[in-house]
C-alpha cells in the first residue's frame, strides 16, 4: 500500500480503488489484469468514483468486452449510470474508434483527442477527466508504437487535469514487455496472492526522490526492490509449481498406463472390458494434458531457448501431410498444396513442425467428409506466411475471441479426448517467440475457417534465442 503522505496534497482526487485511496491530477497508472473480471473489479469503481466527483470519464473498451456488455456491467452496480451517459459525462468508446480508426494507430491523434476531451470537460464545468483503456487491441507488430504513445501521454498528462488507468493483460506480457510498459507509467497495480497491490515505477520514483531527503529516498528504494523481488519470486514460484505438479501427476499415471492393458488381456467380461476402455481413454487424456501443460509452462519461462536453423517449410508441410495421411484418407479430404518453390525459414525445427502438425491436424479434425483443405505459403517482406484453410465447421465470432486462450474449448460441455484446449495457445507462444504472428479467420459456423502464421525467412545472427 502506498503511504498517502508520499502524495503531494495539491489537487488530490479519490480513485475509488481501496488499494490507492487518492492521487493528484496528472497520474498515469498501469494495471496488469489476469481476467475480464479482474479488469472490471478495478475499472468499475474507478469510473463510478470519477462520476461522483464531477469528472468526465472516458472508457475505451476492447474485445471481448463490447459497449453493451460494459453498460450492463456498470448498470448492475451503479443503476443510474444511464443518466451520466445521457448528459455526456460518461463516454464509452471502442478501441477501433479511439485508437485505430481505419486500422491505423495514430499516437498523436489519440493524444489530441484526450486533450480535446479535457478542454470540453473544463468548458462544461467538470473538474477534469479520467481515462481508462486496455492494450488488448494492440497486435505484436504495433507494440513499439504503443510504447511510444505511452511515453508521450506520460509527459503530456503531468500538466493537465487528467488521470489515466492503462490495463494490460498479464498473460500476454513477457518479462521484457512488463518492464518496458511500466517505465512509461508512475504507478503499477497488480494482483498478488489474490490481493491487489500497488507500487511506484522506477522512473516515477526517481523523479520524486530528487525532491526528498536521504531517509525518504532509502525508504522508497527499499519498497521498489521489495515489490520487484516479490514479482520475480512469484514468476519463479509459478514455473516451479507447474513443473513439480507435472512430475507429480506423471508418476501415478505410469502404472495405470502399463497395468490397464494387462487387465484388458486378462478379462473376457464385456462389462469389465468396457470399463477398462473408459479408464484407458481417460488416463491417456490426462497424460496428454499434463504434457501440454508442462510444455506451455516451459515456453513461458524466460530461460527457455530456441535452437534455430534453416527449415524448408515446403518440405515440412509435405511431411506433416504424410503424418496425417490416415485421418485425411478416412474422411476422404482433398488436399490442395501446390507450392513448388522451396521456402526456407529460420527457426526452431521441432517447434515449427509442432505448429504445422497442430494446425493441419485441426483442419482435418474439423472438416466434413469429402471436405477440402487448401494450404499456401507465400513471402511478405522478410517473413513467410503460411495459410491453412478448410471448408468445415467454421468458427463463431464469440469463439474467435477466445480461440487462443489456454484451456478453451468451443464446446466445454463435451468431453473431447482429442482436445485439451492447449494446442493453439502453445502454437501462439511458439510463433511469438520466433517474432511472428498467428491468427484465425472465419465467416461463421458452417463456413469453414483459415489459420495463418508468419515466420522470418532471413537468418539472424545467433544460433539460439530466448523467448523474451
Amino acid at each position: 500500500m502506498i503511504d498517502q503522505q508520499q502524495i503531494q496534497p495539491k489537487e488530490i482526487r479519490s480513485l475509488g480503488i481501496s488499494e490507492i485511496e487518492s492521487l493528484p491530477w496528472g497520474s498515469h497508472i498501469i494495471h496488469f489484469f489476469r481476467s475480464i473480471t479482474d479488469l472490471q473489479d478495478v475499472v468499475t469503481p474507478y469510473i463510478i468514483k470519477g462520476l461522483e466527483q464531477n469528472e468526465m470519464c472516458i472508457w475505451v473498451i476492447s474485445k471481448p468486452l463490447t459497449i453493451k456488455k460494459a453498460k450492463e456491467h456498470l448498470l448492475s452496480v451503479f443503476p443510474i449510470v444511464d443518466e451520466y451517459i445521457h448528459i455526456g459525462q460518461l463516454k464509452i468508446l471502442t478501441d477501433v474508434k479511439n485508437y485505430c480508426p481505419n486500422d491505423e494507430f495514430n499516437e498523436q491523434k489519440t493524444i489530441s483527442n484526450f486533450i480535446d476531451f479535457e478542454q470540453q470537460a473544463l468548458k462544461e464545468n467538470y473538474d477534469g477527466i479520467r481515462i481508462t483503456g486496455t492494450s488488448l487491441w494492440c497486435k505484436k507488430h504495433k507494440w513499439n508504437e504503443l510504447m511510444e504513445y505511452e511515453k508521450k501521454i506520460n509527459n503530456v498528462i503531468h500538466e493537465r487535469k487528467m488521470i489515466a488507468l492503462c490495463s494490460y493483460p498479464y498473460q500476454a506480457c513477457d518479462l521484457s514487455d512488463f518492464v518496458e510498459a511500466t517505465i512509461h507509467h508512475q504507478l503499477v497495480l497488480i494482483r498478488v496472492d489474490g490481493k491487489l497491490q500497488s507500487f511506484l515505477t522506477q522512473q516515477e520514483l526517481l523523479e520524486r526522490l530528487k525532491k526528498e531527503e536521504k531517509r525518504y529516498i532509502q525508504l522508497l528504494e527499499s519498497e521498489v526492490n521489495q515489490r520487484t523481488g516479490e514479482i520475480q519470486h512469484l514468476l519463479k514460484q509459478k514455473d516451479d509449481f507447474i513443473n513439480q505438479l507435472g512430475h507429480d501427476l506423471k508418476n501415478p499415471l505410469g502404472p495405470l498406463l502399463n497395468l490397464i492393458p494387462v487387465l484388458q488381456k486378462k478379462t473376457n467380461d464385456p462389462d469389465c472390458t468396457m470399463i477398462l476402455d473408459i479408464l484407458q481413454r481417460n488416463v491417456y487424456y490426462m497424460r496428454k494434458l499434463v504434457h501440454k501443460t508442462i510444455k506451455l509452462a516451459q515456453l513461458n519461462s524466460p530461460h527457455f531457448l530456441l535452437t534455430k536453423q534453416q527449415i524448408n517449410l515446403t518440405q515440412e508441410i509435405g511431411e506433416t501431410l504424410l503424418r496425417n495421411q490416415t485421418s485425411i484418407q478416412s474422411k476422404k479430404i482433398s488436399i490442395h498444396f501446390q507450392n513448388k518453390v522451396d521456402l526456407i525459414a529460420y527457426g526452431d525445427h521441432i517447434h515449427i513442425s509442432e505448429v504445422l502438425n497442430n494446425l493441419i491436424n485441426n483442419a482435418v479434425k474439423y472438416s466434413n467428409k469429402n471436405g477440402i483443405i487448401c494450404i499456401n505459403a507465400s513471402t511478405d517482406n522478410e517473413k513467410i506466411v503460411i495459410s491453412i484453410k478448410d471448408n468445415g465447421v467454421g468458427i463463431s465470432e464469440d469463439q474467435m475471441e477466445l480461440l487462443f486462450d489456454e484451456y478453451y474449448k468451443a464446446d466445454p460441455s463435451r468431453h473431447d479426448f482429442e482436445s485439451n484446449g492447449l494446442g493453439l495457445p502453445i502454437c501462439k507462444r511458439i510463433i511469438q517467440m520466433h517474432g511472428g504472428e498467428i491468427w484465425a479467420e472465419s465467416e461463421g459456423l458452417g463456413k469453414g475457417s483459415a489459420f495463418y502464421f508468419s515466420i522470418p525467412y532471413q537468418k539472424d545472427n545467433g544460433q539460439q534465442s530466448s523467448c523474451i
